[in-house]
């Protein structure tokens, strides 16, 4: 069903990789089309646990694209781990369907400048978003 129209819409993403991920890559989230929120560099994320995905509380957010880039911090990842992330982002004034989204893992020294892998996400409830990245 499309998401009521305007205000701010609670966000989660729950991440596991089958692989670790390294301190400097990004965990890119495309696909979050016509919010109305603007461009941010800081964009506040919380995630749990809070070492490794988004240690640094704020993720990189581009209005025009509707990308989400949550960096990796220094720790890294642990492969299997669970990395649950919430965001808001205002939601457009008219209703719209879920758009499809998508996570891909770019830079890092492993990951080079092209995106690693890429993985349809799959609505596990309303505003709920879980991701599974292959290795």
């Amino acid at each position: 069903p499309p998401a009521p129209p305007g205000g701010g819409g609670a966000v989660s993403l729950s991440l596991s990789t089958r692989a670790p991920l390294e301190g400097g890559d990004t965990v890119v989230l495309t696909g979050l089309a016509n919010s109305m929120t603007p461009s941010n560099a800081s964009l506040p994320v919380s995630c749990d646990p809070p070492s490794g995905l988004g240690a640094a509380g704020a993720a990189g957010w581009d209005a025009a694209a509707g990308a989400l880039s949550i960096p990796v911090g220094a720790a890294g990842t642990t492969a299997g781990t669970v990395y649950s992330c919430a965001f808001t982002l205002l939601r457009p004034a008219e209703a719209q369907d879920p758009p499809a989204l998508f996570v891909n893992v770019t830079g890092g020294a492993g990951a080079g400048d092209a995106p690693v892998q890429a993985a349809a996400i799959e609505d596990e409830r309303p505003l709920g978003l879980f991701v599974t990245c292959p290795a």
